[in-house]
């Protein structure tokens, strides 16, 4: 399945929630943003409203009945009690607890829906601005995982899992060492490797074209990476796949497209295996790896923005302690 179509499957789930598990002006908030935002983004926020639309009708609103002028009855109380009712939920009979990390995203979720129709002039308020949503811990501590990241390709690319996993590894060996080395040396992130195509890689020029709704982007990577992909593509340009995924540079064994839960798990059985299961590797933890080191040695954060895909605000926000002792330690040298 290409980017295209993928989005259209997306964009037909979004449709269909907003119709009918949500309030009919919600269309509007939507709509709105199907140009700025990407469609897996919209449909993380449209459960997230559904969630909190479900929570209003404890209270006796009826979602089905609701217009634009309902908004201006929700209180900074009713969406701090929103946020206390989000924490625990019930899954298989167990109550589990919800992260900050998830309560905070439903806030901004929330906060955003409201914020729309605030800047139209059509609700008075936002009741979430008086609303303090739980603290996110951003300081990053820069950790070094080149080693783990070399050992894992190593063992990809010439060690052996045991039993069945062991013949799935042959049939993927050259892919699965494509995709490490792609990760851990040019810090791509999850979402934008599986969304690869085959005309995104120029081995001629040593570099990949990296696309996403807002722009695209342009990497160069290293000979070691660029001979991994040159052998993986010997293979794939051999392979015959589904309708609608001949167009996908990683495919899985059923001929598809690979998924990012896909990707995941082939980190993880990898590292799991020369970790002896005591930890193991993300490619979020790669991504994360390669940012680090990279803003780290070079404290630019213009070139870890063009490199890792990560806009400018989000950069400053992890790394700022980072940049606030880098300047203010600037020139001691010359100090008498």
């Amino acid at each position: 399945m290409n980017r295209s179509q993928d989005n259209i499957n997306v964009i037909k789930k979004l449709n269909t929630i907003i119709e009918e598990s949500l309030p009919g002006f919600a269309s509007r908030y939507f709509k709105a943003n199907m140009d700025i935002k990407v469609p897996r983004t919209l449909l993380g926020y449209a459960y997230d409203l559904v969630a909190f639309f479900e929570f209003l009708e404890t209270l006796s609103f009826d979602k089905n009945k609701m217009t634009i002028a309902d908004l201006d009855k929700i209180t900074p109380e009713i969406v701090e009690d929103y946020l206390y009712y989000s924490r625990e939920y019930v899954d298989n009979g167990e109550v589990k607890t919800r992260s900050d990390a998830a309560i905070h995203r439903r806030y901004s979720s929330l906060s955003s829906f409201f914020t729309f129709f605030l800047k139209n002039g059509l609700v008075s308020r936002n009741p979430a601005f008086s609303v303090t949503p739980p603290k996110l811990n951003r300081q990053v501590t820069i950790a070094k995982t080149t080693k783990t990241n070399k050992d894992v390709i190593e063992f990809i690319s010439k060690g052996s899992l045991e039993g069945q996993k062991g013949i799935y590894q042959d049939k993927t060996r050259v892919r699965d060492t494509a995709i490490v080395m792609l990760i851990a040396g040019t810090g791509i992130k999850l979402s934008e490797l599986v969304n690869l195509d085959i005309e995104d890689v120029h081995l001629d020029t040593s570099c990949i074209t990296i696309r996403n709704c807002k722009h695209a982007r342009t990497i160069f990577i290293s000979d070691s990476i660029a001979q991994a992909l040159g052998q993986y593509l010997s293979e794939r340009l051999e392979l015959i796949t589904e309708y609608g995924h001949d167009e996908a540079l990683f495919i899985s064994l059923k001929a598809r497209r690979l998924s990012t839960r896909s990707v995941q798990y082939l980190v993880r059985k990898y590292s799991n295996a020369i970790l002896d299961g005591e930890e193991y590797l993300t490619p979020e933890a790669m991504h994360k790896s390669f940012r680090n080191n990279m803003f780290s040695v070079s404290m630019n954060t213009a070139a870890t923005f063009d490199l890792c895909g990560i806009d400018m605000k989000t950069l400053l926000r992890y790394y700022r302690p980072y940049i606030d002792d880098y300047e203010s330690h600037k020139g001691q040298q010359w100090s008498s």
